[in-house]
């Protein structure tokens, strides 16, 4: 017999009889049951969200795409404020993307695409987010002053393509 045997047999702390043995194993099976239930509730609640989120950010990427992607190297002319102005809701916001007053001075000039951007750091989040046409342009930075901020990150602006216009 091993030691932990010995130890088992002897401690009077661990000695059930059959009824409260059987009553606790009840006990736990309920738990883990409940547990079962309740990450199985929350699974099928995150799946059909993320169906749903799917299904609308499906038809928002083939609205936003039934033309062709900008590359690194395209040039592009932003549109005029008015133009984008139509695109954006009440909070600003045109599909996720927030227009802002410092990217006006920048409507109707030509730049250089920069880069695509697919996923972004979201700080309110904490979570990486996936973006679907959004580019960087070469040399279009916020300068981190306005009446809203002040700031000396120098970070690039996000550009929808839908505010931007391929030159050919």
């Amino acid at each position: 017999m091993c030691h932990i045997q010995a130890v088992w047999d002897d401690s009077s702390d661990f000695k059930m009889s059959f009824a409260e043995r059987v009553s606790r194993s009840l006990r736990i099976r309920y738990r883990l049951l409940i547990l079962g239930v309740l990450r199985f509730r929350e699974k099928l609640r995150k799946q059909l969200s993320l169906s749903s989120e799917s299904n609308n950010s499906n038809t928002d990427v083939a609205s936003e795409r039934s033309y062709t992607p900008l590359k690194p190297g395209d040039m592009v002319r932003v549109r005029s404020f008015d133009e984008i102005q139509c695109t954006l809701d009440k909070n600003g916001n045109y599909k996720g993307m927030l227009f802002i007053n410092e990217m006006v001075r920048y409507c109707g000039k030509t730049y250089r695409v920069f880069k695509r951007v697919n996923k972004v750091y979201v700080h309110r989040h904490g979570k990486m987010s996936k973006c679907h046409g959004v580019v960087l342009l070469d040399g279009v930075f916020c300068d981190g002053y306005g009446p809203d901020i002040d700031c000396d990150r120098t970070c690039f602006f996000f550009w929808k393509e839908a505010w931007l216009e391929k030159i050919k």
